[in-house]
């Protein structure tokens, strides 16, 4: 299903480049388009200053790279083990700015043409969220000649770019599900339509008439602070708890000493130290403090939506952190010691193929290397997940002495 899933999306991640490249060299051709295209690269310095700002150029950010989402890790983990992870990670950041820029460039020049076509100042053309994209753009592209073929061809960008965003987010709902629940992934392709049903009765009521301000409370709330404090705590669970000299060399037991073809893995390690550890964290803190002291209701919305939306994000970070206290609580033990079983990475963790578990064995205490010891130290037999390089997850029961390959 994955690799299908795959060739989908060479299709639907091409596709918007195509478009986009279209609807750019028609919006230069356009009266005015030099006057949106300005105001978009002309920066204003006031707006620095403004909490609104700094939280949703983060929250853009994370959304567009799928950063503390899941679907990074997701997709990831149908990677072969020696996969290059810090090249990936360089293309997926790179590209993902450099098309955000790109369609910034297109947006803008339609926009400085509906603001000289209406006589008005780009200012006031300008919007953002769902009026931008379901308003404003299309205004500007009925405006052209054979407004037909233009508008067909922005709405089928929207599709293709909303397409494999759920391809995505589905795929990292029904990981999760498999993840917990092992023996199901015999049925993954019965959970998959579940999980889409489910989804598609959860986006019923944005039909409503109320719709457009569900859509806007749940896009304040659901993916706003709760993202910025997940990307937080995984910062903090891999630089300080699970060590980041010991995530660095995972990595350069996978990637090797050299990345990229070229580049040396032992200087550029120490950049992805300092971020794990010190920029990211820091930066992440100071926008959540930052959008917190300077915080505004959303206008036009009653205060109990507030509380909704809080309620919304609350949920998320619960979760977390109530998930942490409940294994504290529940883990025998002194405290001491039940940080230390709890910070310290099980003998069974690694990868699935001896081969490659033989790789990590000098730095985990009591780590198995093959599964004739893990049958030894479990004798009534216990379920665990391992990595598989190759397909995404290998399943060993060892009392049932069998493999349970992830499809």
């Amino acid at each position: 299903m994955i690799l299908k899933l795959f060739q989908v999306v060479y299709v639907t991640a091409t596709f918007p480049y195509v478009v986009l490249v279209i609807l750019l060299i028609r919006g230069v051709m356009l009266d005015g388009y030099y006057t949106g295209i300005k105001f978009y690269i002309e920066p204003d310095l006031d707006k620095l200053s403004d909490a609104g700002v700094w939280k949703d150029a983060a929250v853009q950010i994370f959304f567009s790279l799928s950063a503390s989402w899941g679907g990074l890790i997701s997709l990831a983990s149908y990677n072969k083990f020696h996969n290059d992870v810090f090249r990936d990670s360089l293309i997926v950041s790179f590209g993902n700015c450099l098309t955000s820029l790109f369609a910034g460039f297109v947006i803008f020049s339609f926009l400085g043409f509906l603001a000289a076509e209406q006589g008005q100042a780009i200012e006031d053309v300008v919007d953002k969220g769902p009026g931008l994209a379901f308003i404003v753009y299309p205004m500007a592209v009925t405006k052209l000649p054979v407004e037909t073929l233009w508008s067909i061809l922005f709405f089928v960008m929207l599709i293709t770019l909303g397409v494999d965003s759920e391809f995505v987010l589905t795929e990292t709902v029904v990981t999760s599900i498999l993840d917990m629940f092992p023996r199901a992934r015999k049925y993954k392709t019965f959970t998959v339509i579940l999980v889409c049903l489910a989804f598609f009765a959860l986006g019923i009521p944005y039909c409503f008439d109320g719709g457009f301000y569900l859509f806007t409370l749940i896009d304040e709330y659901s993916g706003g602070w709760n993202v910025l404090v997940i990307s937080l705590c995984e910062c903090i669970a891999v630089g300080y708890v699970y060590g980041v000299r010991r995530f660095l060399q995972d990595i350069e037991t996978m990637v090797g000493t050299t990345v990229c073809g070229f580049m040396p893995w032992a200087i550029w390690k120490y950049w992805w130290m300092a971020c794990w550890c010190f920029l990211t964290p820091l930066g992440v803190s100071f926008i959540l403090v930052f959008s917190w002291v300077d915080y505004t209701r959303l206008s036009g919305f009653p205060r109990w939506a507030d509380a909704l939306g809080w309620g919304m994000t609350l949920v998320v970070i619960v979760a977390i952190f109530g998930t942490m206290i409940f294994k504290v609580i529940t883990t025998s033990g002194s405290f001491t010691e039940r940080m230390h079983k709890l910070t310290t990475p099980l003998p069974e963790w690694g990868p699935a193929l001896p081969k490659y578990r033989q790789l990590v064995t000098a730095y985990v205490p009591g780590f198995i290397v093959n599964l004739k010891d893990f049958e030894e130290r479990h004798p009534d037999g216990i379920q665990i997940e391992m990595n598989n390089p190759n397909n995404g997850g290998n399943y060993y029961d060892n009392k049932a002495m069998d493999f349970y390959e992830a499809k």
